[in-house]
């Protein structure tokens, strides 16, 4: 898609591939079930012109002399490449859903990992990110409910020491 911006022409492409896989484990534990997911996203951009006012210094190597123009440089050029940018990322999650009935009690609860990867490719940079969820839900009657969670996430962003986390709820 290219989208002109006054000076700029922005071209901007993007694919994502996500294979999702939902199993029932209820052979090893009754009312088990698993959620997996895979997914693979990745960008590129262009932005090509000139900018809408720009102050330029043309330096004549011949005579030594300058001149201050606004964007003529340019104007007598070929367009500019401005910037590229590339990010691409890879996601896994996994997730596993409990539910147990009985009588007035009902109880549901859901053991989930997350990882991803994420490269910017202007800053040749890397982004790691893990988190561990646990969840439960206990219902008596459909009258009193309690629900408690506790998610343990890491950044790869953050200072070494202070990368990981726990954050519970009740």
């Amino acid at each position: 898609e290219i989208v002109n911006t006054g000076g700029y022409k922005d071209s901007y492409r993007a694919g994502v591939t996500r294979a999702n896989l939902e199993y029932d484990l209820s052979a090893l534990l009754k009312n088990l079930k698993s959620e997996t997911q895979l997914s693979y996203k990745v960008a590129h951009s262009n932005r090509i012109g000139q900018a809408a006012s720009n102050i330029i210094m043309l330096y004549n190597k011949e005579d030594h002399s300058t001149e201050i123009t606004s964007n003529q440089g340019q104007r007598e050029s070929e367009a500019v490449v401005r910037s590229t940018d590339y990010l691409q990322s890879i996601q896994f999650h996994e997730k596993l859903k409990y539910n147990l009935e009985k009588g007035k009690h009902s109880l549901d609860t859901y053991l989930a990992y997350y990882i991803s990867k994420l490269e910017v490719g202007w800053s040749s940079s890397y982004r790691k990110q893990q988190n561990g969820i646990f969840s439960a839900s206990y219902n008596y009657g459909r009258k009193y409910l309690l629900d408690i969670a506790a998610n343990y996430s890491g950044s790869s962003s953050l200072k070494k020491g202070n990368r990981y986390r726990l954050f519970p709820s009740v």
